[in-house]
This record gives structure tokens, C-alpha cells and sequence, in this order.
């Protein structure tokens, strides 16, 4: 199945991909836009001709911070106090000592999530301040006593504490000093227990929540003051059950909710039946995946949560009837019915009736190619995951009618060279993975013909030898590739030749680390994966 593809988020990341297991694969990974520390490291790098005013003038003042006086630097404008501590941060050249100086500073946000050096209690004190409106220090080390030294915070919106370790059960008593807080993250801290969630109680503005990875937690009752809560993620909080979700009942007045209940074993059927009855009129996205959710569980959704654009039910007991049941679902885009045992009927019967489907993943399924036949109907579908032993080349044939199509993972799917031949007239498929043995050459060649093409995984296939490289020459667009467990071997550093190419993937070849190091001399930032000895670019 491929790496990263599903219509909800990672729990290993619980703000970003998916929650299969992942691996070396092209399919459905995407772009993250830099992050403040790489920008910031990437402004300080551009040669002085090539830099803006402002990015001179950051520069000057954080090489010679130490030579500022506290005095000085509080007297900063709001938004270019931002920019020199963005540009601290960005750089890692923050450090306890510069906090302190920082005192007084006029800056309304402070995201310190990841940042390199240890993020402690002293910092709090100095880089806060009554006008900070964005608090995130996720990973860090601070505790109760520090977010208590931070007092009355009126215009905090948004505090993040994901996977802050050291906190204790008690924390949760400094939420009653922001009363404008409208976004909290407290994903994967160990200690938050039902004493905790008591505190939510003194958010009556919260708009987003995620308590995800918080096994300690089995009571929700304090939500139903949250009238205003549109998105909430209690994924994988494994003590919460049917009689728990009751309390979304009180959850009157939402216009719009993310539901993310992926990974609550207690979670079943009564649980859905409870989101049903609540029956908020905005409900956009439900993920139920790994629950005890089955086909009887869904048959009251489509009526009561017509609104739903976005539904997960991997690996949940549901068939056939229960797909049925989700044809009304008119304005679904994204549907995750991956590990179930939805088969061709379901698939015909249920899904066809989706029109506005752009992303389905249905891997690990019992679908077939007589199945696939009815995905034609599907003519929005951009991402498709079908990765089942009982599909082959007349599946292939089938989807070369999907035109829209960018992303298709058929990696167990049974595709030889003929299949390969019908996916060469998807234009616009940018990844493709085909790794179930039975692609050759030929195969390889009609894959060339793939103008946008920009992932492609080849893996597993032994009859893809050397001989195939001047076909994937062709694909100038290739940013990654996939040849483990392939014939190739001689002739790889060819590849250099291939301008975009950013990744590339050889577990389980014969190539030499002496063949692949040419091809990181022709591509300098290239990434070799698979080969001991290679050098990693800097």
C-alpha cells in the first residue's frame, strides 16, 4: 500500500499524512512548504547583493544582539520585533541568555515547536508577554511551573503542547487564564487525564481542539459547554467509548466539525449512532478508522450527516451493505475504505454513486477488475489506491478513462506490460507505483510516455534490468524513483542525466556504491536510498 496516502492525518503527526504503516514510496507523499527555521536559515544564506533591506538590517541585529540593550529591543515595532525573533529561531541561534534579552520584546507570536536546543521554563517568563496572540511549544521541556509563572494571557488564541512530557495532570489549570483561547493542541501528553479535560470548561471560545494520543482520558462531558468547537481530534484515545461520544449531544450551535475518533477501540457502532444524534449540520470530516464501527453502524450516516466530505473507515468490519448505505453521501470527496471487506458490489452499488470523489483508497480490499469497471463513473478522482492482489491489466484498461487522475498506487495489483500499455494515456498522472512482479521493459517503455510524471516506484519487479534506463531517460519530470528488488545494475549512472531527479530508491539491486556515487556527481543534491556507503548530500 502506498506510504501515505489516506484522507486523514498521521497520527505519528498528528497535525500533518496517514496512518498506515510507512515505507520507501513515492505514492501520496506531499510537499510541505518550508518551515520557518528552513526559510529563515535559507534568507540568511542569500548572497548580501541578492538581500532585501529588511533581510540586511535582521541580519545586522542578530549578529550583534548581545550589543543591544533590553531597553532598546522592547522599543521595536511589533512586527519588526517578530521578524528578529523569527529570524533567532530560524537560525537556532536562540539561546536562554538571548531570551532573557529578549525581555520586553513586542512580538504576538511564539512557535518553538522542534526548535534544536532545549526549550525550558526560563524561557517562558522572558519571551511572553500580555499581547501574545500564537503560543506553540511542542516537543519542548517546560512545565506546570512555567505555564503558571506566564499569569493572564487575554489575547492568547492559539496554544500548542503537543507532546510536552513534562507536565503533570495539573497543568490544565493555567487554561483559565486565557480567555480568548480559541485553538488548543494537547496531542500526546501522557499525563492529561479526566481531571484535566475538567478545565476545558473555562474555554467557552474554543473553536479546534486535539486531545489525540491521550490514552488517560474516558470522560468528555465538559464538551458540551463548547458551542463554538468545529474541529476535535480524539484519535487514538483508547479509553474513549460509545457512552463517552453522548456527550457531543450538547454540542449544539456547531456549524462545522472535524471528528477524528481513529484508533478508539471502544469506539462501535453506538458511538455513530451518538453523531448521528447530535446530528451537527456542518460535519465535514469523520474518521473512524481501527474503531469497532460496522456495516449496522452506518446506516443512519448518510441521512443524518449529509454534509460529509471527508470519511475514514480503514480497517473497521464493514462490507458491501454498509457502502451501500453511504451512496446518498452526495458531497463526499475523500473516502478511506482500505483493510475492509468491501468488494465489486460495494464498489458498484456505493461508491460509482460518488461523484465528487477526487481521493479513494480502497487497498487491501476485495475488489476486482469488475469492480474497478464502475470507478469509471468517477470522473473528479485525482488519488486512487488500489492496492489488491485481484486486480490486473483490465483494471488498468478501466481507469484509462479516469483522465483527472495524478496519483495511483497499484502496488500488489497483478499489472504486467500490457496494463502499463492502458496507464500511459493517464496525461496527468504525476505518481505512479506498479510493484507486483509482472512488469517488464515493454512495460517500462510505455510508462515513458507519461508527460507529468514526477514518482514512480518500480519495486519488486525482476525483469526491470538496465535495459530499461534509456525508457526512463525519457521521463525528464522525475523527481523520484523506485528500483529495489529490480534487475538493474550496470548503466545506473545514466540516471544523472535526469534533471528533477531528487530521490532515488535501490534496496535490493546490484548496484555498486562506485555506479550510484556518479550519479550523485551529476546530481549534486541527489538522495541515494538503499546502497551502504553512499554519502547522504548535504
Amino acid at each position: 500500500m502506498g506510504g501515505n496516502f489516506s484522507c486523514v492525518r498521521s497520527k505519528e503527526s498528528p497535525t500533518g499524512g496517514a496512518l498506515s504503516v510507512p515505507r520507501d514510496s513515492p505514492f501520496g507523499k506531499l510537499k510541505r512548504s518550508l518551515s520557518s527555521r528552513s526559510s529563515a536559515r535559507a534568507r540568511a544564506l542569500v548572497a548580501p547583493s541578492d538581500r532585501s533591506l529588511v533581510d540586511l538590517c535582521l541580519g545586522i541585529i542578530c549578529d550583534r544582539i548581545h550589543e543591544f540593550a533590553p531597553t532598546a529591543l522592547a522599543a521595536l515595532p511589533p512586527d519588526l520585533a517578530q521578524l528578529v525573533l523569527n529570524t533567532l529561531i530560524g537560525t537556532g541561534v536562540l539561546d536562554e541568555e538571548i531570551a532573557a534579552r529578549l525581555a520586553g520584546l513586542s512580538h504576538y507570536q511564539l512557535r518553538l515547536a522542534g526548535y534544536p536546543g532545549p526549550v525550558t521554563d526560563g524561557w517562558l517568563v522572558s519571551l511572553t508577554n500580555s499581547a501574545l496572540e500564537t503560543l506553540v511549544l511542542d516537543h519542548s521541556l517546560v512545565t506546570d511551573v512555567g505555564l503558571l509563572r506566564l499569569g493572564h494571557l487575554p489575547a492568547l488564541r492559539v496554544l500548542s503542547l503537543q507532546h510536552c512530557q513534562h507536565l503533570s495532570s495539573g497543568f490544565a489549570c493555567v487554561l483559565a487564564r486565557l480567555p480568548a483561547l480559541e485553538e488548543l493542541r494537547l496531542s500526546g501528553i501522557p499525563t492529561l487525564r479526566d481531571e484535566s479535560v475538567q478545565w476545558l470548561r473555562a474555554c467557552p471560545a474554543l473553536r479546534a481542539l486535539s486531545i489525540s494520543l491521550c490514552r488517560e482520558v474516558t470522560t468528555l462531558e465538559p464538551l458540551r459547554g463548547l458551542t463554538r468547537l468545529e474541529s476535535l481530534d480524539l484519535g487514538w484515545c483508547g479509553g474513549v467509548d460509545d457512552a463517552a461520544l453522548g456527550a457531543l449531544r450538547g454540542l449544539t450551535s456547531l456549524r462545522r466539525l472535524v471528528l477524528d475518533l481513529a484508533r478508539c477501540p471502544g469506539v462501535g457502532d453506538a458511538a455513530v449512532r451518538a453523531v448521528c444524534a447530535a446530528a451537527p449540520p456542518g460535519l465535514v470530516r469523520l474518521d473512524l478508522a481501527y474503531t469497532r464501527v460496522t456495516d449496522a453502524g452506518l446506516t443512519g450516516v448518510a441521512r443524518a450527516l449529509g454534509t460529509l466530505r471527508v470519511l475514514s473507515l480503514e480497517a473497521c468490519a464493514v462490507g458491501d451493505a454498509g457502502v451501500r448505505a453511504l451512496r446518498a453521501l452526495r458531497d463526499l470527496e475523500c473516502l478511506d475504505l482500505s483493510d475492509t471487506a468491501v468488494g465489486n458490489a460495494g464498489v458498484a452499488e456505493g461508491v460509482a454513486a460518488l461523484a465528487r470523489l477526487h481521493t479513494l483508497s480502497l487497498a487491501f480490499t476485495a475488489v476486482e477488475d469488475e469492480g474497478v469497471e464502475a470507478l469509471g463513473a468517477l470522473r473528479a478522482l485525482r488519488r486512487l489506491n488500489l492496492d489488491c492482489r485481484g486486480v490486473g491489466d483490465a483494471a488498468c484498461r478501466a481507469l484509462a478513462r479516469l483522465a483527472a487522475l495524478e496519483e495511483l498506487d497499484l502496488f500488489g495489483a497483478r499489472v504486467t506490460d500490457a496494463g502499463c500499455g492502458a496507464l500511459s494515456a493517464l496525461r496527468a498522472l504525476t505518481s505512479l507505483e506498479v510493484c507486483g512482479g509482472a512488469v517488464g521493459g515493454a512495460g517500462v517503455a510505455a510508462l515513458a510516455r507519461l508527460p507529468a510524471l514526477r514518482r514512480l516506484s518500480l519495486a519488486q519487479n525482476a525483469r526491470v534490468s538496465s535495459r530499461a534506463i534509456p525508457y526512463l531517460l525519457r521521463l525528464s519530470t522525475l523527481a523520484e524513483l523506485n528500483l529495489s528488488q529490480t534487475a538493474v545494475a550496470s548503466g545506473i549512472e545514466e540516471l544523472g542525466r535526469l534533471p528533477r531527479l531528487e530521490r532515488l530508491i535501490l534496496h535490493g539491486t546490484r548496484v555498486r556504491v562506485s555506479n550510484a556515487r556518479r550519479v550523485q556527481e551529476q546530481l549534486p543534491g541527489l538522495l541515494v536510498v538503499g546502497i551502504p556507503g553512499i554519502d547522504v548530500p548535504k
